[in-house]
């Protein structure tokens, strides 16, 4: 599938009239991009993405746009363009042009097509991961249903883990080396006993079912439980998921039913994407649920249950001076976010437990059952409801509460403008869609790091998924109906 050029401009002003004659001049056919995100050429595989002055140079810098035009203000009102683009090393580079110098920007866009940046020219891969397929044992089954890998477990934890750790964990040993990967790739892989001391320090309050099914994993897939027990706690010890969330509750959904729409980001090294798996659990004594994730979590990331309760992770880094940020006697917030699914069905039933567990960290919980949604700012020490808005919840990677929000809080990953550009939809003229919903997660994704976007439909128990290529956002995504495989 051939890529496509991503250019990004600003969606109003001056600026914007004089960037969409200057890519006409070039002889790229677009539509004005009017009330739109993006817009697509009709001639070229170029996309052009509609956003403020200020936030295209950080699109760049993030991988989402490989081109953007930002103004300048110079004597006598004359506009320049500053052009970044990137070169497929991850290379940067600037041009200042004036607006007259459209043969310029002729030549940048054609040098990137002869040369294959990256940014038009497919890359050569090689085939992708895929899991053994209709693998069985007494108590676990692996498939691929509408092209996404389905696991689907039952009985006991021993029973589950056994099942996890020979019919995922074992297939995927490249995937439970990812913990080690992500290490190097941030030059702290020295580090690695200092995590796995401190994961082991950790385990020591993994719920007793956790560790149970953990054991058996290690057990039966024949990977060491260190290398378990660190990429169950590596969430919680190095922090760097940023993720981007929004839901539309029933009065503004053109389903009339809940939708729930994520982004999962963190880094995918080019390859960690291609190991999601959706584990289908069904526990003896607890609620049916699916968790979106990798071979080897114990924990819950992103997952609905049976009865529609539906949530997704978002990291936090950034607190209140005087807060308390971390909690090693707590349980790993994935952990955490599992038993809601195991024993809650309403977001009211999920903060009352929330509540009551032992929290590690700092982190976003966005969560919706089929009536309403939230999200949960919470900290070791506090869970604070966040209500939605006008009928939309939006969540991204800093705390919105003025009792755990810091006086000058980090933007972690264009945070604050990814939150500021999913409210749009709070505004919508009409009826979200799903296909919107996925609209708008595919304009805040965050380039190669974008590793799945879904989409919930609690009311229907169905799954709309994208992995296979990233940013995921792009798609395709597949569907999946929960509801026959939540049936025990």
């Amino acid at each position: 599938m051939q890529k496509k050029l991503k250019i990004a401009i600003q969606k109003s002003g001056r600026l914007s009239e004089n960037s969409l004659k200057l890519l006409k001049e070039c002889g790229i056919d677009i539509d004005n991009g009017l009330n739109k995100l993006k817009t697509e050429a009709s001639n070229f595989p170029i996309e052009v993405f509609f956003l403020r002055d200020d936030d295209i140079p950080q699109y760049v810098e993030d991988g989402v746009a490989d081109i953007g035009i930002v103004g300048e203000n110079g004597l006598h009102d004359l506009i320049k363009l500053s052009w970044y683009f990137s070169l497929k090393n991850g290379s940067r580079f600037a041009f200042r042009l004036g607006t007259t110098m459209y043969i310029s920007i002729y030549l940048v866009l054609t040098t990137m097509f002869l040369l294959g940046t990256g940014a038009i020219q497919p890359l050569e891969k090689k085939a992708p991961f895929r899991y053994p397929e209709n693998s069985n044992t007494p108590n676990g089954k692996l498939s691929y249903i509408n092209n996404i890998p389905v696991l689907q477990v039952k009985g006991t934890p021993e029973q589950m883990g056994e099942a996890i750790g020979k019919l995922a964990v074992k297939a995927a040993p490249k995937a439970t080396k990812y913990p080690r990967d992500v290490l190097s790739h941030f030059g702290v892989e020295f580090m690695w006993i200092v995590f796995a001391k401190a994961g082991q320090r950790m385990a020591n309050y993994f719920p007793e079912d956790y560790t149970k099914e953990l054991n058996a994993m290690s057990t039966s897939s024949g990977i060491s439980k260190e290398d378990l027990i660190v990429g169950n706690t590596l969430f919680d010890l190095k922090k760097v998921v940023a993720c981007s969330g929004i839901t539309i509750e029933p009065a503004q959904s053109s389903t009339g039913s809940m939708l729930f729409g994520r982004n999962l980001d963190y880094p995918s090294l080019g390859y960690i994407n291609q190991y999601t798996l959706v584990t289908v659990y069904k526990p003896e004594n607890k609620k049916a649920f699916a968790a979106i994730g990798f071979p080897g979590l114990v924990g819950c990331l992103s997952g609905m249950n049976q009865d529609g309760l539906c949530l997704a992770i978002h990291e936090v880094i950034d607190i209140k001076t005087g807060q308390k940020k971390f909690n090693y006697n707590g349980i790993p917030y994935a952990m955490c976010y599992r038993q809601l699914l195991e024993e809650c069905s309403t977001v009211d039933e999920a903060y009352e437990l929330l509540k009551k567990l032992p929290r590690t960290s700092t982190t976003n919980l966005l969560i919706a059952d089929r009536k309403r949604s939230a999200v949960f700012e919470v900290t070791p020490d506090k869970v604070i409801e966040r209500k939605s808005k006008d009928g939309v919840a939006v969540c991204c990677n800093h705390f919105c509460s003025s009792e755990i929000k810091p006086f000058f809080p980090i933007n972690v990953r264009r945070s604050f403008q990814r939150f500021t550009l999913l409210e749009e939809l709070r505004n919508n003229e009409n009826k979200v869609s799903p296909s919107q919903v996925m609209e708008y997660l595919d304009s805040v994704n965050l380039g190669d790091d974008t590793l799945q976007t879904m989409v919930f439909e609690p009311g229907t128990l169905r799954l709309h998924l994208a992995f296979q290529n990233v940013p995921s956002s792009k798609g395709p995504f597949h569907t999946l109906n929960l509801e026959p495989l939540f049936q025990k």
